[in-house]
């Protein structure tokens, strides 16, 4: 899965100390422990470097994540030797940790006592840039009543994922007369409509719709005004079964009869049912 760069930042310095755990006449050995704030995205290496008596930083070497203990080879005796270390993600090289204090080595070799470094925990990481929670829906917040049972909900995409791809959008109603929101529905990244059905007629009521992504659910987009849930003037839901139909009243009438001679559009909403307008 591939997130946008932009909700990176490079990490954070490394945990000290950056410790020198052993020396000989040309060589030091350094540790540090991983930053605890990855920035957002998995590591991809350390960068050490060394500042010699011009006081220039040098790069020593650039080492992969999961190399916290390093050997600086070929360093010169009787001078002082600066380190700094500093972890790398796809935004950047971090803020550098520095040692507390230069060192210099001598031309006889020395042991220093190995220093364990406590454990800390490390920053989490995904797989890549980390991301947010999509924007909201875009309006306009479209609400049409269908029939005496029923509205239908159109919206637009949200304006940014966030990073990471819309898995769909959740609906959610509510009765001006209650205080509770109700989840009606749930339809896929592709989808920017709904039919919420089994409404009472006369009612009034709210919409919300949420996008959802794998980091969590936006903020809503709410309707300004309700929407009054009535029968649409000069339409009739009509239930058809074979070669009959039946209107609001129970009288049944030929299809082949009744549509073509009384009603000007009609279509198919699903295999039962028919929208005719006088």
């Amino acid at each position: 899965m591939i997130f946008r760069d932009s909700f990176c930042r490079p990490p954070g310095p490394p945990v000290g100390p950056l410790a020198v755990i052993a020396t000989t006449t040309k060589t030091a050995t350094l540790s540090w422990r991983p930053p605890l704030n990855g920035g957002g995205a998995d590591l991809i290496g350390y960068v050490l470097e060394r500042r010699g008596p011009s006081g220039a930083w040098v790069r020593v070497a650039s080492l992969s994540p999961d190399t916290t203990t390093f050997t600086v080879p070929n360093l010169t005796a009787d001078t002082d030797h600066l380190f700094r270390v500093a972890a790398e993600n796809l935004a950047g090289v971090g803020e550098s940790l520095v040692a507390d204090s230069p060192v210099r080595l001598t031309l006889k070799a020395e042991h220093v006592e190995k220093i364990t470094l406590p454990p800390v925990l490390s920053a989490v990481h995904s797989h890549d840039c980390r991301a947010e929670r999509p924007s909201p829906p875009t309006a306009p917040l479209e609400l049409h009543a269908t029939g005496p049972s029923s509205i239908l909900v159109a919206w637009g995409r949200p304006e940014s994922d966030r990073g990471a791809p819309l898995l769909g959008y959740t609906v959610v109603l509510k009765d001006m007369r209650r205080i509770t929101w109700m989840e009606v529905g749930q339809v896929d990244a592709d989808t920017q409509r709904l039919q919420i059905k089994d409404l009472v007629e006369g009612k009034e009521y709210l919409v919300r719709i949420i996008a959802r992504n794998e980091v969590g659910s936006s903020d809503p987009l709410e309707s300004e005004e309700p929407v009054l849930v009535v029968r649409p003037p000069g339409e009739w839901m009509c239930r058809v079964g074979p070669r009959e139909i039946q209107e609001a009243n129970p009288t049944y009438y030929p299809v082949d009869t009744c549509l073509p001679y009384f009603y000007t559009v009609y279509h198919f909403i699903t295999p039962y049912y028919i929208h005719v307008t006088i």
